[in-house]
């Protein structure tokens, strides 16, 4: 006759039970003002785009920040980009300080969408749309009221003109 345990597959347990597993977090991030990376996201965007025709992406305008009910500045947000295409839309990776509750809303034109987390969060990627779209991230830091918006604009990437620009030049030179 052979011993069985209580497992299912009646196998001994010879593996620690994950409740017994001592979790730690890591320690609160210290107040710092919110951070936008800078306007790189030519230079940040994968090297794929380069041969697309006409790529398209954001450009990101200067972020508005409201410091919280006691002058918190924990938002952070980075961007990172998506190939769709030819096209550069961008999503962001969203956070704040753990353990505070955090609301997000993008807007784009008709396109209107909400996440919520605690900590920190990444949202979706902006739907690709035609030059001159602008939108919109909303961030609020519900714990603190601190709020982040980061609006931009959809822009042609590179600017080189193409092959009718240069004859242009080349004929009117003024």
């Amino acid at each position: 006759m052979t011993d069985r345990s209580d497992s299912p597959s009646g196998q001994s347990q010879s593996r620690p039970s994950t409740q017994s597993r001592t979790q730690t977090r890591p320690a609160p991030r210290p107040s710092a003002p919110a951070q936008v990376r800078p306007r790189s996201d030519v230079a940040d965007a994968p090297a794929a785009h380069a041969g697309a025709r006409k790529p398209q992406g954001l450009e990101l305008a200067d972020a508005i920040v409201a410091a919280g009910r006691a002058g918190e500045r924990n938002i952070t947000i980075d961007k990172f980009w998506v190939n769709v295409e030819g096209n550069l839309p961008c999503g962001f990776d969203v956070a704040t300080r753990g353990g505070h509750q955090l609301e997000v809303l993008m807007e784009q034109q008709s396109y209107r969408r909400t996440w919520q987390g605690v900590g920190s969060l990444k949202t979706g990627i902006t739907p690709v749309a035609p030059i001159g779209t602008t939108g919109r991230i909303h961030v609020t830091d519900v714990t603190t009221g601190e709020t982040l918006e980061q609006p931009w604009t959809w822009h042609r990437i590179g600017g080189g003109g193409g092959f009718w620009e240069a004859i242009k030049k080349l004929i009117w030179k003024g």
